[in-house]
């Protein structure tokens, strides 16, 4: 199960509707944006998943990918749900194993309220990401008047 994180920018469907009135190739841009937005958030993301690799080493494996995809109205990051958010069973040769009666959890334990990867990322990075759309959107505007 892969946990889908998605960023939303309030008031940017009424930015691009207004901003495609004047320019129909606004909505590219746009759409340019939220994908170096999502490379900026699967880059940092990638960071969050090498510091809990020391813990957890589940992280290391090939399981752990950090896929971004973006349209002209959203970011999303998508990461696999056990890596996001935990879980508390963990496949042992085929079996189930509950990671509690485990020496060493390979996962974090379940939280689905917080995460652990994507969701702590964009919150401390969230000035970061506001940056790239705020100089965005000063360039588009610009770029119209």
């Amino acid at each position: 199960m892969a946990v889908r994180a998605s960023i939303r920018v309030e008031g940017m469907s009424e930015l691009r509707a207004g901003l495609r009135a004047l320019d129909d190739k606004i909505g590219r841009e746009v759409g340019k944006t939220n994908r170096a937005v999502g490379t900026q958030v699967a880059a940092l993301t990638a960071v969050k998943v090498a510091e809990l690799s020391g813990r957890y080493p589940a992280y290391k494996s090939d399981y752990v990918k950090i896929r971004a995809s973006a349209s002209q109205r959203q970011v999303q990051v998508t990461i696999p749900g056990a890596a996001e958010i935990g879980i508390a069973r963990h496949p042992v040769y085929g079996n189930w194993v509950d990671q509690t009666s485990m020496r060493r959890r390979v996962w974090p334990p379940p939280d689905a309220g917080s995460g652990y990867v994507v969701k702590p990322t964009v919150e401390d990075n969230d000035e970061l990401i506001a940056g790239t759309y705020l100089a965005a959107i000063e360039s588009l505007v610009r770029r119209t008047i």
